[in-house]
């Protein structure tokens, strides 16, 4: 197998010759928003893709969720199960919370325009509620370093409401490790991407900013101060559901199965329209990503 990863795929670096049973892979953990695939030769070239996709050949993904029985049932779920309200333990856990919201971020020019949406989202909570966003890192006034992951990590479970789990670029399936940020740390996710997170998180357990609106986003986290009852109702899946991180080393373990699986080996299978399955958000093959969209 030859690995193409993105963003060093380069047509001068493709072999002169392949072997018929010679495999092609391609590699991405990164979204399409900011590495198109535009060269019409990568149609028909690949047999296998290693992607955050749900409908790659085999799945480089960021997280696993599993039930109380050790199951892993996703991601994708496509029907969840019924939740019962939350203990007495995390009711007080919850009630120590003090603070609304929080972000971690330090990529300040994105193709989602993300820092945009919470600076709206910001603005309106200061003008209605009182409330404000507490941003860390280089787009924000306050500091935690990725050294003290444990203590930043306890800031939310203990300090924070909700948690801002913005992606940096829309594309379908994109759901990185920043929604663990929340359900691992008792704090509502904001999410603001181009997946269907239905899939990816439990229903009532999240916030879809692009769906509901500024306003309304907002509304909902005032509430949950208000009426804690409202706010309990969010972690109904944690007695049921957890996340795990998957680690990238973990990965590896799967590529070197599937080179030791004959019947894969021997499987011949080809992308012939793989441009528009990579890129796929609707425009034609052109390399559509233009500054226009972005602006």
């Amino acid at each position: 197998m030859i690995a193409f990863n993105l963003p060093e795929l380069d047509e001068i670096d493709i072999p002169e010759k392949r072997s018929p049973h010679q495999k092609y892979a391609f590699f991405s953990m990164e979204s399409p928003q900011y590495n198109p695939v535009c060269i019409d030769m990568y149609d028909d070239f690949f047999n296998w893709t290693f992607t955050y996709k749900l409908n790659s050949d085999f799945r480089l993904w960021f997280f696993d969720i599993y039930n109380i029985n050790e199951t892993k049932i996703g991601p994708p779920v496509n029907i969840w199960p019924t939740f019962d309200p939350i203990d007495d333990d995390i009711k007080m856990m919850l009630d120590g919370k003090t603070k609304i919201a929080a972000w971690f971020v330090s990529n300040c020019n994105t193709r989602s325009g993300r820092e945009k949406i919470a600076q709206q989202l910001d603005k309106e909570l200061k003008n209605r509620y009182g409330w404000s966003i507490d941003i860390y890192g280089h787009c924000g006034k306050f500091a935690c370093p990725r050294r003290y992951a444990e203590i930043c990590n306890k800031k939310i479970e203990e300090q924070y409401f909700f948690y801002l789990a913005f992606e940096n670029s829309f594309a379908d399936d994109y759901v990185t490790e920043k929604v663990l940020l929340a359900v691992n740390n008792y704090a509502v996710p904001i999410v603001f991407g181009g997946a269907n997170y239905s899939r990816f998180l439990p229903p009532d357990s999240y916030l879809n900013i692009r769906e509901l609106g500024v306003s309304e986003v907002a509304r909902l986290m005032h509430k949950a101060y208000i009426h804690r009852e409202f706010y309990y109702d969010y972690f109904k899946w944690t007695n049921y559901l957890y996340y795990r991180h998957i680690s990238r080393r973990s990965q590896v373990c799967k590529i070197c199965s599937l080179l030791n699986d004959k019947v894969a080996m021997r499987t011949t299978t080809m992308y012939p329209d793989f441009r528009n399955w990579w890129n796929n958000e609707g425009w034609d093959n052109e390399c559509p990503f233009t500054q226009e969209f972005f602006n």
